[in-house]
């Protein structure tokens, strides 16, 4: 166990001293760097091949991101200017990371040599371009969406907006143009539970219906509401139900006879003349008395199923045909049985034993089941809506 531990230690510490030099070489600038800065920081008697690994992955990281400056300012993008800001930024954290190493000597005299700069300028200057790109772009995007009434450009406008907030809390009126497009964004969408007139049981099923979350429907984009003539809306959902179906009142009874041979107090030992028999002493023999037992067991099972079925319609404009389609369907399910018995309840083993209950319940009328089924078919109807492609 020894051997296996020292062995990889050993290798461990070869392949730490391995690879700064393999790092560099293959070019992966970034592990280098950040692994040199680890192995030289706090430490007195540095070693040359940390502080050549790092003075080279500074240089070739610093190129890197010098050229894709450059070729991003080719392409003043609002996201290019966000790349750009973040590129200084990296070069200048680059910088502080190597700040407090230097001079950064090695112990044999090597003296590692780095080409610092001032990107404050730069960097401030590439957050005012993004700040105006993100701005202009959100403004023209609203301009449109105001002008289409397009709900999901104005969402993007939105998103757009908000990218300035990474860089300044206030700019010129993108709090109200953030407003003005989070108002044009959300969808509102009614919804309207319809029963059926002729059902006895359709104003139970609507009654609960309308007590549906709508807050837990909706999100930062979608508002949902029920139906009012009164109001405007975006989208419309229909909630339609058909009369439930009851199932038939089912009860099947199985009787049943159980028998066992169980011990029942003691009797004296008779021998095959009859007589008792006793033992050294004198004393008469007792052996357990052994008695058949009897049992009837009758078990009772009560079923009775029920269901309502209707579907989940979506619609772009009150008179027009639906756009989505989600049917529903909620079931409710009745058992119940107990297990009685008369006679000996030595007889019964232990199945039957653990079983036992005389309490059994009565079949629920279709007024009870329906109450089940609404509460049951609010879920799924909620889950529908969630389901649904707004």
């Amino acid at each position: 166990m020894k051997t296996l531990i020292y062995t990889m230690i050993l290798f461990i510490t070869l392949s730490s001293c391995r690879s700064i030099e393999s790092m560099v070489e293959k070019g992966q600038y970034d592990e280098a760097f950040s692994h040199a800065i680890d192995k030289l920081a706090g430490e007195k008697n540095k070693k040359t091949k940390y502080v050549k690994g790092l003075e080279k992955a500074f240089r070739e990281l610093n190129a890197r991101d010098l050229r894709k400056i450059e070729a991003l300012e080719w392409s003043s993008g609002s996201a290019n200017w966000e790349e750009i800001y973040n590129l200084y930024g990296r070069l200048a954290t680059r910088q502080e990371k190597v700040s407090p190493l230097l001079p950064l000597i090695s112990s044999d005299g090597y003296e590692a040599s780095f080409d610092f700069k001032d990107y404050l300028a730069a960097r401030n200057s590439a957050r005012e371009k993004a700040v105006l790109a993100y701005y202009n772009r959100g403004s023209e995007m609203l301009d449109k969406a105001k002008t289409n009434r397009d709900k999901a450009m104005a969402r993007e406008a939105f998103h757009t907006l908000s990218r300035i907030d990474r860089f300044t809390e206030e700019y010129k009126d993108v709090a109200l143009l953030k407003r003005e497009a989070r108002d044009l964004g959300i969808v509102h969408i009614a919804v309207d539970i319809r029963e059926d007139k002729e059902d006895a049981y359709g104003r139970i099923f609507s009654d609960k219906l309308t007590s549906i979350r709508l807050e837990k429907l909706g999100n930062e984009w979608e508002k949902y509401y029920l139906f009012d003539k009164g109001r405007n809306f975006d989208k419309f959902i229909v909630v339609e139900m058909n009369r439930p179906e009851f199932g038939t009142e089912k009860e099947n009874v199985n009787n049943f006879e159980l028998t066992a041979l169980v011990e029942d107090g003691l009797e004296y030992l008779y021998d095959s003349k009859g007589n008792i028999v006793k033992d050294s002493l004198g004393h008469k023999i007792t052996v357990p008395r052994k008695v058949i037992t009897k049992a009837w067991v009758s078990e009772i099972f009560r079923e009775k199923s029920s269901r309502v079925t209707g579907k989940v319609l979506m619609y772009d404009e009150v008179k027009s045909l639906p756009v989505q389609n989600l049917p529903v369907a909620v079931y409710h399910d009745f058992k119940d049985s107990a297990v009685r018995f008369t006679g000996d309840r030595r007889a019964l083993n232990t199945e039957i034993g653990n079983r036992l209950d005389d309490h059994i319940s009565n079949f629920p009328s279709d007024h009870d089941a329906v109450d089940i089924l609404s509460s049951n078919l609010l879920s799924a109807v909620e889950s529908a809506i969630r389901k649904l492609n707004v």
